[in-house]
Formats: C-alpha cells, structure tokens, sequence
C-alpha cells in the first residue's frame, strides 16, 4: 500500500539493517510501493492527469495562465475584465460573434458582452460560435427597432432559450458615442426603463405611462407634427417610443416621417380626427396613423400595438385647424358656442371640443348688462345635471349690471358627444351671454 488514504507513504518492510543481507523480496516489495506512489503523484510537466477532486484547504492555485478553451480554468484576471465572455461582433442585423473560449451549445443563464460594429436597422439576430442563430429582443419579448444598437454600443444580452432567444439587458442607451441628455437618449432610456418595469411587474408596471408625442398644427395645411416620446400601448404590454419627431400629412398613410397618416378612405372637411401611436411587434417600428374613430383606429397590416395621444379637426377645406398643445393641455382659437337668448332649465349643449372622447373644457364667459335682472349661468358634467355650479352671476343691485363681464374657467366634463349641461336661469333684460370655448384638457388615457 503505497499511502494511507490521507496522502501520507511509509515503507511496509522493515528498515534495513548494517552488514546483513537484504531480501530480495522485501527490496522488490517497497520499490513496488515506490513506484506506485510516484505513479500517483503529479508530474510538475503535465504528463499526469487527476483521477480526483483534489482538496485546497484554503491554498490557492497560483501563477494560472488565461484560458483559451471551453475546459480551461479561468483566472482573476480574466473575470476582472470581462474577456471571458466579451465578444466584438460583426454584422449589422444579422450578428455573429466568436468569443473565446468559444462554446458548444447554449444553455439558459449564458450571457455575452458584444460590442456592436454597425448601427442596426431592424430586427436583430445573433449568432454565437455558430452554434445556431436566434432573435435578439427586449425583455419582454419586442423585437428590436432600428437604431437600438448604434455603433460601437456595449450590450450585455442573455439566452432566455435555448432555441435560441437572446435578451437585451442593457442596449443603445449607454452607446458612448452618444451625448449625455440628447432628447433621444432620455426617450430611448425611458423606454427601455418601462420596457423592463412592464415586463418585470406585469400590465401594472407603468400602466397608461405616456411622456411626450406633443402634437400641433400650424393651421391651413394637411401636415401636423409629433415631438418625440413614450406610450405605453392601450393593453399595457409594452412601451411604444417614438424616438426622432415625426410629420404626417392627411393622404393615406405609409410608414415614416412625412408620409400620409390616415388610417381609411378620405379626409374630410369639418371633421374630429383622433392620432395614434402604433408599433408592430416583428420589426418593433414606430408610426403614427389618425382615425376617426376614437378607440379602434384600423391598423396597417402587421401593427398591432396602439395608444392615442390626441385629437384634431379638420376646417372647411380638409386642412388642420391650428392649436397648441401643453401636456394635456389643447389650445385653439375661441368659438362662441352658446348665445342664449332666454333662460333655459338645464340642457345639453355641444362645445367646440373632441367628441368621442371625455375631455375638459376651457371656456370664457362674456356678460353685457343690461336694464334689469341679474345673469345666472350654471354648468355640470354630462354624467350628472345635479352636480352643477355657477359661473356667471351678475346683480343689478350692486351696480356692474352697466359692464361688461368676462371670466374664464375650466369647465366639467363632457360625454363622447362633446356636451356639458348649462342653465341660464336669469338673463338681464336688454344684456346678453355669450359662452366660449378656447381648448380643453384630455387625459389621453391615463386613468385607463
């Protein structure tokens, strides 16, 4: 028996003695063990392999060489620095990569740094060690939009399957070719961001999120605008962003900026339109369409994702009306949209405002005094006649019946049919009311 089991070797024969003659049996016999033991030593040359795992008790292996096989030991060095899994990729939608030490067969958990040679201009693949090719998508599963992954971007990305799918876990956003705080940056980081909070904690992760996408018309043309911004879609499954501002025009809609944007048949004069953001899944590119309807626009072929994020109407001659907007805020320029002439019991009254859609108004009042009698103007939401309050109150006793009286106000909210309740239950005699209308608030499905 050449060792003990605990790595220590003594002779079995007893030692020899001074001037007596050695067995022939017992010199063969510990040569035997010898041999044996050295056998199971390691040679410091590498001819030797381990037959066993071999106990460290806390020493540590010293001077290891880098690793350039699947089988070889890393060092610290190497996991300091990432080589062990970095990779310069080649390519532009369709990548490969050959990282080394290189890999046989994916296995879910696996993740690869790439440094991305050319700027994406759709759908992503990758291809490691040509192993076998497999989409590149968010974390939730969207595939990637062209410009995701600019140039010279570090991206970290893990295999969620092994037939295979690759998740993008950090992307275009950190690119450092890119200034810190350009507009697009923040879009596409906020993007990203609701695009992992969504995936992570599900359709309430960023419900009903939307930033940015300012619409506005100059007024007298078929062309608007759309700033740059995020959506989350009306399911609440992904943000949609819109990463460089957009124009549209009213001619039958194709993809991209400057093309049409109406979602069927022909524009029409005098009309409420209501824009979109939409996003098809397979590619993830962007658009932006207009419908008049105002929750079910027909998407083009292959878009499935939407949100609205306004409303505009046409004039006379099928160009846009002009209007500012401020976040939720619409501005447009005042109509008169009630001149009564007697007193009225509560009624409906349609405001110059989006119909189809429950809106805010803001609107101004003009009061004229007149000989007699005070004005009294009350208005409520569509909902509820009974929730009423009065906007325009003028007394003749206290003397302002001879001027004219002006207020703005918010007024409540309407129904689908751009309609609030309004009472006059005074007017003065010889005076006149006129009620107007300058925008309204819209809410773009946040309280979805």
């Amino acid at each position: 028996m050449p060792r003990n089991g605990s790595g220590t070797f003594s002779l079995p024969q007893a030692p020899f003695v001074t001037g007596t003659t050695i067995s022939s049996t017992a010199v063969n016999s510990d040569f035997s063990d010898i041999a044996a033991a050295l056998t199971q030593s390691i040679s410091k040359d590498g001819q030797t392999t381990y037959t066993g795992n071999q106990p460290m008790a806390g020493n540590k292996l010293t001077g290891l060489g880098a690793g350039t096989a699947a089988t070889d030991s890393v060092n610290m060095s190497q996991l300091v620095s990432g080589a062990a899994n970095y990779a310069l990729a080649s390519g532009t939608d369709t990548i490969t990569i050959t990282p080394s030490p290189g890999i046989t067969a994916y296995a879910i958990g696996q993740r690869f740094v790439i440094k991305i040679a050319n700027t994406n201009t759709g759908a992503v693949t990758l291809n490691v060690n040509s192993v076998g090719a497999g989409a590149v998508t968010w974390p939730n599963g969207t595939a990637l939009s062209a410009g995701d992954l600019p140039a010279n971007a570090m991206i970290e990305v893990d295999v969620q399957a092994t037939t295979p799918v690759f998740h993008l876990q950090t992307g275009a956003n950190f690119a450092a070719t890119q200034a810190v705080g350009n507009s697009s940056t923040r879009i596409a980081t906020t993007a990203f961001v609701a695009n992992a909070l969504v995936s992570t904690l599900g359709s309430a992760g960023l419900r009903s999120y939307l930033a940015g996408l300012t619409l506005s018309a100059a007024g007298g043309t078929g062309t608007f605008g759309i700033a740059v911004g995020v959506a989350v879609d009306s399911t609440n499954v992904l943000a949609m962003v819109l990463g460089s501002a957009y124009t549209k025009t009213t001619s039958a809609w194709a993809v991209g900026t400057g093309n049409g944007a109406i979602d069927t048949g022909a524009i029409a004069n005098t009309t409420w339109y209501h824009v979109y953001l939409i996003q098809r899944p397979d590619t993830g590119v962007v658009d932006v369409i207009f419908s008049t309807s105002a929750s079910s626009p027909t998407l083009p072929a292959n878009y499935t994702y939407y949100r609205r994020i306004g409303s505009m109407k046409t004039n006379g001659s099928a160009q846009w009306a002009s209007f500012i907007q401020r976040g939720d805020d619409f501005y447009i320029a005042e109509v008169n949209d009630f001149q009564p002439t007697t007193t009225s019991a509560m009624t409906l009254r349609a405001l110059s405002v989006p119909s189809g859609v429950v809106v805010q108004p803001k609107m101004r009042t003009l009061s004229i005094g007149g000989s007699a009698n005070g004005t009294v103007l009350r208005v409520a939401p569509a909902s509820n006649s009974a929730l009423y309050r009065t906007v325009v109150y003028n007394d003749i006793g206290s003397g302002i019946n001879s001027n004219n009286q002006g207020s703005a106000f918010e007024g409540p909210p309407t129904d689908t049919s751009a309609q609030i309740y309004m009472a006059v239950t005074a007017l003065q005699a010889s005076g006149s009311l006129q009620v107007y209308t300058a925008g309204w608030a819209d809410r773009r499905g946040r309280d979805d």
